[in-house]
């Protein structure tokens, strides 16, 4: 007799405004064994966070209303908890973005999203963070 052990889908924040990405984006990740939550502006993120503590990955727009995703790392990364070392890949079709990211040390992919690559980067960050390791 053998047991097949059900796969434990890595819990992932997207923060995203835009309806016409987010939803393809989230069906694409779910269809790859993902749990996607979704938030519409760096606040709402904010939110999520307090009450999923075991998302594993964000992936964050960095141009939305409210809060963008500049902002919201700023106020993530000062979090008085372990959610603010969840990793962050930024999203964004601006060039300058991809530029501060860089700088900033950040995980960076531009849109339109190369799928293969995101997920490549996303797994690479999730084991990393489930080892303790917080570089890349």
């Amino acid at each position: 007799m053998s047991f097949v052990q059900k796969n434990s889908f890595s819990k992932i924040l997207l923060v995203e405004d835009e309806e016409a990405i987010a939803k393809p984006l989230t069906r694409l990740l779910r269809m790859s064994e993902y749990d996607v939550n979704w938030a519409t502006d760096g606040q709402q993120a904010l939110e999520i966070l307090q009450i999923h503590p075991d998302t594993k990955l964000m992936l964050v727009d960095i141009m939305m209303p409210v809060m963008n995703g500049w902002q919201f790392r700023e106020a993530h990364k000062n979090m008085k908890s372990p959610l603010n070392e969840i990793p962050v890949i930024f999203l964004s079709a601006d060039s300058q973005s991809a530029s501060k990211a860089k700088e900033m040390h950040e995980c960076f992919v531009s849109k339109p999203i190369d799928l293969d690559h995101l997920k490549f980067l996303m797994k690479e960050l999730i084991n990393k963070s489930d080892k303790g390791s917080k570089s890349i």
